[in-house]
This record gives structure tokens, C-alpha cells and sequence, in this order.
């Protein structure tokens, strides 16, 4: 049996310093220009290691355990969406982008209990809020939020998107990845943003757009990208201002506007995905 790079270390006695590895931040929302105290779930953290907001202030760094780190945010007075940074001197920093929102209005995220199944299998993980994981490689998730999003304000529905690890080593993603606004009265669809495309069997998860319109027409992102199965996370935000929805990629810029003519009645929110999980889904109605 041969011995591993990382087993040969530890013959030899090295120790090696693996770069932090980032599970989930909680809360991962506030108000701006508001201290709190916010929890880091992960491994390799240690009692030297340093934290960094991107956009937002870290004081009072804890270290509870190499799993756990407490701390607290202060925020900025803009609305958006931040990254984190953690480096615990392996050389290598683990960044993530997008991890927490900052934001007037009110901030509503989906736990178990606030979603309907309606495919007929179960195939989605819901215990974590805001998350929906497929459990099963190209079985159709299909889930659907129970909240009223109210088309007579202006919100903002965000969310994240990457390739699950039961597709990372396939060759061929299902199509079907997409979030659905459905009218509240008869689940008709309103619009829909599909997350990801497929071409020559390579599969991205997109940061342009190629068509917006309203109702009943893709917001498909179109194929800009080079490699196959893209594991980084893209994150959006799809934005109603009362007249038009908008569409911003992960670094806040706006892609397009659509002066969308309203529903009949309010929306209902839906996620239909087989390759990729979805997670950091947050409504937020704005002041």
C-alpha cells in the first residue's frame, strides 16, 4: 500500500496547516449600522486565526474550538451582500463571497417547517434555513416556500447556487435548476430564473444574462464560461421596485431591467433543482 503525500508528513513529524475550511455563519443577516454577535462552523480554525469582513467590522475574535469561532460584526450603513475571509496561516486564506446580507427592511428566511414538497419523491435536504440540497444524483427536487412575497411593495429575493457534490463527477447535468415566482392563486408561472445552462456537455452556472422578460419567459443566463462543472457558488439578487424586476450578479452589479407587468395577486417562490443546491435563500421586504 502506498503512503499518501499527507501521510508521508507525518511520518516525518511535519505538521501541516490546512487552510480553513468555511460551513455556514449564523446569524448571516442584519440591519445596516448594527452590532452583533455571529458564530463561524467550519474546520482548522485556530486560536490565532483571523477573521476579516469584506464590507463590514470584525471585533472581539473568540475561538471556541477548531470548529467554532464567535465574534462580532459591526456593519456598514449600505445595503449588500459581504464576504468573509479566515486565515489561520497556512498561507492559503479561505475566502467567501457573498456569506452575509446587509439590509433595510424585513429579512425572511425559510426553515423546515416553511416548505411544501411537490415533487413526488423527497429529494431535498431542508433542515438547514434557507438551504435546499438535492440527497439523490438527477432526481428532480422540487420544493415550494409557503411566504407571500407581496407584489404591492418592493423586495428582494437572494439566494446562491453551485453544483452539488452528487454531480461533481458526472458529465452531464440535469437542465431542470431553476427558481420559479408563481402566481399565489393558481401556481401559474409569473417568471423564472434559470441558474444554470448546458452546452456540448459542459454546464456552468452563468454571470450574464441573455434574455429577461415577464411573464413566462426564461431568465436564462447565457454561456460565457470555459470550464466543465463550475464548483464556485454564484450568488444573486432579483429585485421588484414596484414597475420593473432586476437582476444583479454576485459583485451587486445590475445585469438587466424588465418593466414587468404585475401578476394576478401575489407570488409564491419555488425551486426546482436535479445537479445543484441552492442556499442562502432570503426574502426581503423593503421599506
Amino acid at each position: 500500500m502506498g503512503t499518501t503525500k499527507i501521510g508521508a508528513e507525518q511520518l516525518r513529524g511535519v505538521a501541516r496547516q490546512f487552510p480553513p475550511f468555511f460551513s455556514e455563519i449564523t446569524p448571516n443577516f442584519t440591519t445596516p449600522n448594527t452590532q452583533i454577535e455571529a458564530t463561524i462552523k467550519g474546520e482548522f480554525f485556530t486560536p490565532d486565526m483571523t477573521v476579516f469582513g469584506n464590507g463590514f467590522t470584525v471585533n472581539n475574535f473568540i475561538f471556541i474550538d477548531t470548529k467554532t469561532v464567535k465574534f462580532f460584526i459591526m456593519t456598514a450603513g449600505v445595503d449588500g451582500n459581504y464576504g468573509i475571509t479566515l486565515d489561520n496561516g497556512s498561507g492559503t486564506p479561505t475566502v467567501k463571497n457573498n456569506v452575509f446580507t446587509v439590509s433595510q427592511g424585513n429579512v425572511i428566511v425559510p426553515t423546515l417547517a416553511d416548505w411544501t414538497f411537490v415533487s413526488a419523491m423527497n429529494t431535498a435536504d431542508l433542515n438547514t434555513p434557507g438551504e435546499v440540497k438535492i440527497t439523490a444524483n438527477g432526481q428532480l427536487a422540487r420544493v415550494r416556500w409557503n411566504q407571500v412575497i407581496d407584489m404591492s411593495r418592493k423586495w428582494r429575493v437572494v439566494f446562491s447556487a453551485e453544483v452539488s457534490p452528487f454531480n461533481a463527477e458526472i458529465t452531464a447535468l440535469p437542465i431542470q435548476n431553476t427558481i420559479y415566482f408563481l402566481n399565489e392563486g393558481d401556481n401559474t408561472t409569473w417568471t423564472n430564473f434559470r441558474f444554470n445552462n448546458a452546452t456540448s456537455g459542459r454546464h456552468y452556472v452563468g454571470d450574464s444574462i441573455s434574455a429577461l422578460a415577464v411573464p413566462s419567459v426564461n431568465i436564462t443566463s447565457a454561456i460565457s464560461n470555459t470550464g466543465i462543472l463550475s464548483q464556485t457558488a454564484a450568488f444573486y439578487t432579483l429585485e421588484w421596485d414596484l414597475t420593473s424586476l432586476k437582476w444583479y450578479n454576485e459583485n451587486n452589479v445590475l445585469q438587466t431591467t424588465v418593466n414587468a407587468a404585475l401578476p394576478v395577486g401575489n407570488l409564491k417562490f419555488e425551486v426546482r433543482t436535479s445537479g445543484f443546491n441552492v442556499d442562502s435563500i432570503k426574502y426581503i421586504e423593503l421599506p
